[in-house]
């Protein structure tokens, strides 16, 4: 019975697994799983972990030396954790670099880089170890421009935007067996025919390691470890022409770590030339379908406006510069795009003048202007239009205060790029105004000159002490014309253009008409005497004044006056007057006053 049991069972697991590898969804895993579809897969973002998890019965070979991140060899995939490294390929090999380069004075143990290790997964402490150790400066060189072994990862992480380190000497094992030289064979990598010219090495070549040897009989560091083509660690004393001293050049394959999950991955940005402020829409695969962080090439962070999982939407902020750019989701970043995102420059202003007149010429210094005065304009406050510069280069720009500008802010937009404001306020100074005299006669044209006038006349305006104002009746940029009012006081003027007020002018001494304000007797005949009350008598006394007489606005006689004080002349009825009435008027130096409201009667009333 019990084995009766056991036979079924038994017979039932077979026939259970036997089901589960020939059903079709397993047969589609299989042909998921050949080497073309392996790529394939891992082009379309999978992990090297799924991958292995979703092929029952793959070996690692199958998914060793494939592509993983567009163009980067796998070399090594933990089938526990899923973790695993990349390799560069060829096309990134540096030949002959050394460890270190030692300057002459220095010894040895002056090199030593303590804890280093072999095993796999410690690549990226022993890098962090000798870069901490010899620097970037190149203070440790002959030459501070030569690159050495490790610095070259720190240089292409820069360059990529991958976490690159030198392998260890077992994870630098691990990329020739697995990448390099999966097949164990010399063929094409042993270029030289013959036995090789290095004990304990059948290879003609080798790379550097990470890892220093820490046992030296002499007690110094000065050799670290070296990987044949073959993938044999050579340690030292295992060579003897196949020296492992740590100025000896070796060839370097660079690697980089990779997680269980997937990868993030840049494909193309559009557009690839932007302004500041407008967005750009990075296309891949693997992204997060609801949050995404660009990170620009001065390290500068903007998060997804709108994101799916091949595609998201970022606005490029204004401290964005040009260059590649790396997708993060969750602590998982891309290596940077292959393509470059060109960000056109903002302009900048740093400095310009507090103060100015209108058509006056300041000067702007900045950075990031175009040096085709063409390209750039600048804009004022109160101002609607932009103005072009007179001359522009890189940092400087040469504009005129344009009409209508108030105290505010300035911009310059730069090949359609606006700056930021400028720093500090322009303020307008008023204008500055001369007349061509000190003394006028009402309803007389004076001249007023100046700068920085509106040339519409309605948008000018002259104000006289006394409160009276006028519009001018000509005008250009720097010459008004206006007809002096017959409300304009004596005393200063000044002129508001375009909401600009002038500084007040030099005193203008205004001559008004005289005004007859009565006269006696009120009737009278031919040289009579005749005493008139008038205002604005004040003129130059040695000018001739006459009482000149009117009938039906028709000069009919006058006569000479005499001066008594500023507001009283005397004069004579002149002869030969018919009898009526007449109105009368004065003139001083050929100008006259109104005529008289009242009327003088000449003979008899009855007239």
């Amino acid at each position: 019975m019990n084995n009766s049991l056991t036979s079924n069972f038994l017979y039932g697991l077979l026939l259970s697994l036997f089901l589960l590898n020939h059903s079709p969804i397993n047969a589609q895993n299989a042909s998921n799983c050949t080497d073309e579809n392996i790529q394939n897969r891992l082009d379309e973002g999978e992990s090297p972990f799924e991958i292995f998890q979703s092929c029952p019965g793959i070996q690692l070979s199958q998914i060793y030396g494939k592509y993983y991140l567009g163009k980067y060899p796998i070399a090594y995939l933990d089938t526990l954790k899923g973790n695993g490294f990349i390799t560069t390929d060829s096309r990134v090999t540096k030949i002959g670099a050394s460890w270190v380069t030692v300057k002459a004075s220095m010894d040895s143990a002056s090199i030593n880089v303590p804890g280093t290790s072999s095993a796999i997964g410690t690549g990226v402490l022993n890098t962090a170890l000798i870069i901490a150790k010899y620097g970037i400066t190149g203070s440790y060189f002959q030459d501070s421009t030569y690159s050495y072994a490790a610095l070259l990862a720190y240089n292409y992480s820069k360059e990529t935007g991958g976490n690159w380190f030198l392998p260890s000497s077992d994870e630098m094992a691990a990329i020739v067996q697995n990448v390099i030289n999966p097949s164990g064979q010399m063929g094409a990598l042993c270029p030289r025919p013959g036995p090789s010219p290095f004990t304990g090495s059948q290879c003609n070549f080798a790379y550097w390691t990470s890892t220093q040897q820490n046992i030296n009989p002499s007690g110094y560091f000065n050799k670290a470890y070296i990987v044949d083509c073959m993938g044999n660690i050579i340690p030292d004393g295992e060579a003897t022409t196949f020296e492992t001293n740590k100025s000896s050049p070796y060839l370097i394959r660079l690697g980089c770590n990779f997680s269980s999950g997937r990868i993030p991955q840049i494909t193309s940005i559009s557009p690839d030339t932007v302004r500041t402020g407008e967005n750009i829409t990075v296309t891949g695969l693997n992204f997060n379908p609801y949050d995404n962080a660009l990170i620009f090439a001065n390290g500068v962070v903007a998060r997804s406006i709108s994101s799916t999982t091949t595609s998201a939407v970022f606005s490029v902020p204004d401290n964005a510069r040009s260059g590649q750019v790396k997708l993060t989701i969750s602590k998982k970043s891309s290596f940077y795009s292959e393509q470059s995102l060109t960000i056109l420059p903002v302009p900048e202003i740093t400095s310009m003048p507090s103060t100015g007149m209108i058509n006056q010429n300041i000067i702007i210094s900045g950075k990031n202007f175009s040096s085709n005065n063409d390209d750039n304009q600048v804009t004022f406050s109160g101002v609607s239009m932009p103005v072009t510069p007179i001359s522009s280069t890189e940092n400087s720009i040469t504009v005129t205060i344009p009409l209508g500008t108030k105290e505010g802010f300035v911009h310059v937009i730069s090949n359609g790029i606006r700056s930021t404001r400028s720093l500090n306020k322009l303020q307008i100074t008023p204008l500055n105004i001369s007349l061509n005299t000190t003394s006028i006669r009402e309803n007389r044209t004076l001249t007023i000159t100046g700068n920085g006038f509106s040339d519409n006349i309605n948008e000018n305006k002259v104000y006289f002490t006394g409160g009276a104002e006028a519009t001018p009746s000509t005008v250009s940029t720097n010459r008004l014309t206006v007809t002096v009012p017959k409300e304009a006081k004596s005393g200063t003027l000044y002129v508001i253009s375009n909401g600009v007020q002038s500084i007040n002018s030099a005193p203008l001494d205004i001559i008004h008409r005289p005004e007859i304000s009565y006269f006696t007797p009120q009737s009278g005949s031919s040289g009579e005497l005749l005493t008139i009350t008038a205002n604005n008598l004040e003129v130059d006394k040695s000018v001739n004044r006459y009482v000149i007489f009117y009938q039906n606005d028709v000069q009919k006689g006058s006569a000479l006056a005499t001066y008594s004080n500023s507001t009283t002349l005397q004069s004579t009825v002149p002869q030969g007057l018919a009898p009526g009435k007449y109105k009368m008027s004065i003139s001083i130096d050929n100008w006259s006053s109104e005529k008289s409201e009242s009327e003088f009667t000449v003979g008899n009333n009855d007239y």
